[in-house]
């Protein structure tokens, strides 16, 4: 269950989840300028900086995801946006606008990709382990609660306490950043591995660990829907452990 709140500064009232928003955007370009997966000899066909094209790709995927998400209604619910488009335009997104988001993102990463000639493997193997970055600030901000619980740590509402679920996804994920971390750190002070040697892929790991992430807080969130023992989005985390598993290594070519 989500919460609302914000920080009021004089007559300005931020919502908690704007503020994640931004720290979420800033936190994630930080980590693709000064992570260890950058590698400032890299270069495009163009003779480009890969790093700094990757880091474009972001802030396309950044802006069009955010418009594609105030903007989700003319696709979800255009005849709200017909009738009273002053309205539609500062209520809420609707239901799946995330989604909507998502998918346009995405595209903007393709797109910027193909137009600057670098491959897909080098943009993800910066932009996912940053995004855990993200998540993680994010989510601290995203209030969100799950079962009762007696722990100390526990949310109060009403008469009971409740598992802080955003926390716990905040933590984990920050924990991931930092194994992601350390894992391509400690491959680059290595020396280079021959040809037909599988090497860490930062991409694979990142994913692998989300999942594990958000499937272990999930256990802390509220009961739903039940597919198989699972919900549908601790099914979302497993498919992203599997495929994070299957892709957590490459082969060194010559």
């Amino acid at each position: 269950m989500e919460l609302l709140g914000g920080i009021h500064i004089g007559p300005l009232f931020l919502p908690y989840r704007l503020v994640g928003l931004i720290l979420a955007v800033l936190a994630g370009a930080w980590a693709m300028r000064r992570g260890p997966w950058i590698d400032p000899e890299a270069r495009t066909p163009r003779d480009r900086s890969v790093d700094e094209m990757a880091l474009t790709a972001y802030w396309n995927a950044v802006v069009v995801g955010l418009l594609g998400y105030r903007f989700a209604g003319l696709l979800l619910t255009p005849a709200a946006w017909w009738d009273e488009p002053g309205r539609a335009l500062l209520s809420a997104p609707p239901s799946g606008s995330v989604w909507v988001a998502g998918v346009l993102a995405g595209a903007a990463l393709v797109l910027t990709a193909l137009r600057q000639r670098i491959s897909m493997e080098a943009v993800l193997d910066r932009i996912l382990p940053s995004l855990l970055l993200s998540g993680a600030f994010y989510s601290f901000f995203a209030l969100d609660v799950g079962t009762a619980t007696t722990l100390p740590w526990g949310l109060p509402l009403g008469d009971t306490s409740h598992h802080p679920v955003n926390i716990y996804r905040a933590i984990l994920l920050l924990t991931a950043f930092f194994i992601v971390w350390i894992a391509v750190s400690r491959q680059r002070t290595r020396p280079a591995p021959s040809p037909g040697v599988r090497t860490l892929r930062p991409s694979g790991l990142a994913v692998f660990l989300l999942g594990a992430a958000l499937l272990t807080a999930g256990y802390a969130d509220r009961p739903g829907p039940l597919y198989l023992g699972l919900r549908p989005d601790q099914w979302g985390s497993v498919a992203c452990v599997v495929f994070g598993a299957l892709c957590i290594s490459r082969m060194q070519k010559a």
